[in-house]
């Protein structure tokens, strides 16, 4: 009976073990857990929102990033996949001020050059898109100059 009873404890860990590592089958469906699990922590709210963009997922990337940002303001992702998705909906005006945001908090908080090059070819690409290609050859001039590994198509 002891034997038994040891049999069924194990059986039953091992479906409730299993059972987990269905949450981890892929990086989004484990951030989703994890910000179930976080609700009021804004960096994993910001992580969702990047692997929800890009996984295709546009509007809940807005609105995990938009969650992030009610969370802590300072967060430079957030701010740069609010710009992204912006972008994406042709929303380039509104997007150059969260790629603003995106960049003042990241010179602030991570002085990343490699980042802050990204967040310069994204301004660059908006600006290309309301037709003022001299602004837009700044911000890739900038880009170029802060990693010069950036890849930008036209210039």
């Amino acid at each position: 009976i002891a034997m038994a009873a040891l049999l069924s404890i194990v059986l039953a860990c091992s479906a409730i073990s299993f059972n987990r590592t269905l949450a981890w089958k892929d990086d989004y469906i484990l951030l989703k857990d994890t910000t179930g699990k976080s609700p009021n922590k804004a960096r994993p709210r910001s992580n969702l929102a990047l692997r929800a963009y890009l996984n295709g997922l546009y509007d809940e990337a807005f609105f995990e990033a938009k969650k992030t940002i009610g969370l802590y303001y300072y967060y430079p992702t957030a701010h740069y996949i609010i710009g992204l998705t912006l972008y994406d909906k042709g929303r380039y005006a509104e997007s150059l001020k969260a790629y603003d945001w995106a960049l003042i908090t990241a010179e602030k908080y991570l002085n990343n050059p490699a980042y802050m090059a990204q967040i310069h070819k994204s301004r660059g690409l908006a600006w290309k898109a309301l037709g003022d290609n001299d602004s837009a050859a700044k911000e890739f001039n900038e880009a170029t100059r802060l990693d010069p590994s950036i890849r930008i198509n036209g210039y």
